[in-house]
C-alpha cells in the first residue's frame, strides 16, 4: 500500500507546505517542491506506466481529449475524424497513443509512417515538390507525427516529450506556432526553412 506523508518543504512565505505527498516512501516532498530531475524522473515513470495503444481505448473518450485540445469545431472535427478512423481501424503504417489518468484521456499522439515521399509531400505540402524535398531531406522513411496534444493543465511538463519518444527516428512534423517551434527545439527537432510554407514549419529530427 502507498504511504502517504505531509510535505517537509516550506513555502515561499516561510510555511510549512500543507500538501499530502504519496510519491515514495523516502520522497518527502510533494510533486511541487520536488527537485526538477526527480521531477523528470517520476514523470516518466507515471507517463509511462499510463501510456496505452490508442485503439485500445475508448474512441469517443479520445475524441473528446482532442476536441478539448484542438476545439470543437466542425473544421477541426473533419481533420479529427480520419485520424481516429485509421488508427481504430489499424490502417496500415498508423499508430497512436493516450496517456490515461483513471480511464480518462489526457494526452496523445498519432504518427503515420511515410514511405512513399511523393504522396506524402502531395498530401501534406501546397507548394513544394517531391524533388525540392528529397535535396533537403534525406531519409526516405520517416514516422510523422500527425497529432500531438496534452489537456491544459498538463502542458510544460515533458508529457510531449515522452509520448515522442514512442516512435522510432527520423519523425517529421509541422509547426504551426512561434511557440510550437521553441518547444519541438528544445527535444532536439530541428527546422528545414526551405519547406516552411506560411505558417507552417517543416522540422525533423
Amino acid at each position: 500500500m502507498r504511504r502517504c506523508n505531509i510535505c517537509q518543504a516550506n513555502t515561499k512565505a516561510g510555511r510549512r507546505c500543507k500538501r499530502t505527498t504519496c510519491l515514495g516512501r523516502n520522497v518527502p516532498f510533494c510533486y511541487q517542491h520536488l527537485a526538477t530531475e526527480k521531477k523528470k524522473d517520476h514523470l516518466k515513470i507515471r507517463v509511462t506506466s499510463g501510456l496505452k495503444e490508442m485503439s485500445l481505448a475508448s474512441r469517443a473518450e479520445t475524441m473528446d481529449h482532442m476536441t478539448r485540445v484542438y476545439g470543437d469545431t466542425p473544421e477541426e472535427r473533419a481533420i479529427i475524424e480520419p485520424q481516429l478512423i485509421n488508427v481504430f481501424r489499424h490502417k496500415a503504417n498508423w499508430r497512436g497513443f493516450v496517456y490515461l489518468i483513471k480511464k480518462k484521456v489526457r494526452a496523445h499522439v498519432i504518427g503515420e509512417k511515410i514511405t512513399n515521399v511523393t504522396r506524402f509531400v502531395r498530401s501534406e505540402f501546397a507548394e513544394k515538390s517531391a524533388r525540392t524535398f528529397r535535396r533537403h531531406v534525406k531519409p526516405k522513411t520517416a514516422w510523422y507525427i500527425q497529432s500531438i496534444g496534452t489537456d491544459k493543465h498538463m502542458r510544460r511538463k515533458g508529457v510531449a516529450r515522452i509520448l515522442m519518444s514512442t516512435f522510432d527516428e527520423p519523425i517529421w512534423l509541422h509547426a504551426e506556432s512561434p511557440g510550437a517551434v521553441k518547444a519541438y527545439k528544445r527535444m532536439g527537432f530541428k527546422n528545414v526553412p526551405e519547406l516552411t510554407e506560411g505558417d507552417r514549419v517543416f522540422m525533423m529530427r
